[in-house]
Order: structure tokens, then sequence, then C-alpha cells
């Protein structure tokens, strides 16, 4: 989804992730995380995440929405 007012535009995707927690993966450098940590991930699951940046993609707030989704 993208939205435009002004100069800022928002733009946010829902990323499913299966078996996560079972691999290393390496975030881009400019995600801001609940408590500045990003979220463990379930070995032997699906995980949601949602992104957002309300600057066109300089800087983004990740969020788990869901855990070990069955």
């Amino acid at each position: 989804m993208t939205a435009s007012e002004g100069s800022d535009t928002l733009v946010s995707f829902v990323l499913e992730i299966t078996n996560g927690g079972s691999a290393t993966i390496t975030w881009w450098n400019n995600i801001r995380w609940k408590g500045g940590i990003a979220p463990s991930l379930t070995s032997s699951g699906m995980d949601v995440l949602g992104f957002y940046s309300k600057d066109g993609g300089t800087n983004w707030v990740g969020i788990m929405l869901s855990k070990d989704t069955k």
C-alpha cells in the first residue's frame, strides 16, 4: 500500500515467514523494532510481520503481527 500527501509517502507491507527461527535473517539497518530488538521467529511454523514507513522507505517500523500462526 502506498499513499502520498505533500512530501510524505506512506509505504507498508506484510511478510509471512515459515520456519524463520531455523535460519539467520539479516534485516535491513533502518528498521525500528519494539524494544529496539528484532523479534525471535518460530523455528517450525509461520510468523507474520508488518512493516511501514512514513517517509517513502527511508526509515521503517517492524511489528510482529502473529507468532506461530496455525
